[in-house]
C-alpha cells in the first residue's frame, strides 16, 4: 500500500462507487487491485478511534439493533442485502448496559476484513449511527468517523451482550473460531519452532535482517539473499553437507497450514542461489534421507511457481520453464523417490 498514490486511490474510488474492488495505477507502472475497506481506510483523514464518540452516539439512544448481514464482501450499510438481527433493545437498563459494554480503545490499523455485523444506534430523531463490529465481535469500524479500527477493553462484553439481550448464536460462533484460531496458533508455534531449530547454524546471524523486516512479513520476497548465499559458501562444512542441511530445513514449513510463507520463499531463494544444478543431482544421487528428498521436491515447487521474476519477458519465462523441466528430469533420474508413482 505505501507505493500507492492516495489521489489515485480517492479518484479510483469515486469512478467505482459500488465496487468491492478498485484498480490503481503503482509508480512503476503496473497496477494494483485493492479491497474497497482498505482504499477507504488508506485515503482517509478521519481522526482516531475516541470513547467520546462512542458516548455521545449512546446519550439519550432510545434502541440498538445487531444485524448481521452475510456477504463476503459488501460493508453493513449496504441495505439492500439480507439481514439476520441477532438483538433488537430498547429496554432503558438494556441500553445503559451496553454502554458498558462499549469501552473502546484505538487498535492502531485497520484489520484486512470486511463486516458482517452492523450495530445501529437510534435516538428519537431516528437511526444516529451504524458501526461495523468484526473480529470475534471486539473491533468496531465506524467508517466515517474514524480512521482506525477500535478494540473493545473486555473483548467479549459485546457479545455477551448481544446473548442476554438477543441471540446467543453471534456469541457461540466466535467462541468457536476463537478455539479454532488457538489450535492453529498453536500448531503454527509448533511449525515455526521445528523450523527455526532446523535452520543452518551459519544462517543464524543474518537471519533476524530478513525475519525482522516489515516488508517480507507483509508478503514481499523480492529481496537480496546475497548475504545468506555469502554465510552458506564461507561455512565450515563442505558444500554437500551444507547443502543437505539446507534441504532438510526446507522440508520444513514456518506454519501448519498450506501456502508458502515469505520467509519460506526467501530460504528456497537462497537455496537456489546456493546450489548449482551439478550440486544438487550429486546431494540426490547420494542415497539421501526422506528429509533431503522431501526439502528437494518442495524446492522444484517452488523453482516453477516463484523462481522466474514477475517482470520477466515471455522468452525468459520460457527458458525458465524449460529449465526446471529438465532439472526435475536429472534429480529424478538419479532420485526416483523425488517423484513417486501416484
Amino acid at each position: 500500500m505505501l507505493d500507492l498514490d492516495p489521489e489515485l486511490l480517492k479518484k479510483a474510488l469515486a469512478d467505482r462507487p459500488d465496487a468491492a474492488f478498485v484498480t490503481v495505477a503503482r509508480a512503476d507502472g503496473s497496477s494494483a487491485l485493492v479491497s474497497r475497506s482498505l482504499a477507504e481506510w488508506f485515503v482517509s483523514s478521519a481522526p482516531a478511534p475516541d470513547q467520546a464518540d462512542v458516548d455521545m452516539v449512546l446519550r439519550g439512544a432510545t434502541r440498538a439493533r445487531v444485524v448481521e448481514r452475510r456477504s463476503v464482501w459488501a460493508e453493513p450499510s449496504s441495505a439492500d442485502l439480507d439481514e439476520v438481527v441477532h438483538a433488537d433493545v430498547s429496554d432503558p437498563a438494556a441500553l445503559e448496559e451496553l454502554r458498558g459494554a462499549l469501552r473502546v480503545e484505538d487498535a492502531g490499523g485497520h484489520l484486512l476484513l470486511t463486516t458482517s455485523f452492523a450495530l445501529e444506534i437510534s435516538g428519537p430523531e431516528g437511526r444516529r449511527a451504524s458501526i461495523g463490529v468484526l473480529r470475534l465481535l471486539s473491533r468496531l469500524r465506524w467508517k466515517g468517523r474514524w480512521q482506525t479500527d477500535a478494540r473493545l477493553v473486555d473483548p467479549w462484553a459485546l457479545a455477551r451482550w448481544i446473548a442476554a439481550h438477543g441471540s446467543d448464536q453471534p456469541l457461540r460462533e466466535a467462541q468457536e473460531l476463537a478455539a479454532t484460531e488457538a489450535r492453529e496458533a498453536a500448531a503454527d508455534a509448533r511449525a515455526r519452532d521445528a523450523w527455526s531449530a532446523a535452520m543452518p547454524a551459519a544462517l543464524r546471524p543474518v537471519w533476524p535482517r530478513f525475519a525482522d523486516d516489515p516488508a517480507i512479513r507483509m508478503g514481499r520476497y523480492d529481496v537480496d539473499v546475497s548475504e545468506a548465499t555469502a554465510v552458506l559458501r564461507s561455512s565450515d562444512a563442505d558444500e554437500s553437507a551444507t547443502l543437505r542441511d539446507v534441504l532438510v530445513w526446507t522440508s520444513l514449513r514456518p506454519h501448519s497450514g498450506r501456502g508458502w510463507d515469505p520467509l519460506e520463499l526467501i530460504a528456497l531463494k537462497a537455496l537456489r542461489s546456493f546450489a548449482t544444478d551439478d550440486a544438487l543431482v550429486s546431494c540426490l544421487a547420494a542415497a539421501p534421507p526422506p528429509a533431503v528428498v522431501a526439502g528437494a521436491r518442495r524446492f522444484l515447487e517452488w523453482y516453477r511457481g516463484f523462481g522466474c521474476p514477475d517482470d520477466s519477458s515471455t522468452r525468459a519465462r520460457r527458458r525458465h520453464k524449460a529449465a526446471c523441466t529438465e532439472l526435475r528430469r536429472r534429480l529424478v533420474e538419479v532420485c526416483p523417490a523425488l517423484d513417486p508413482p501416484s
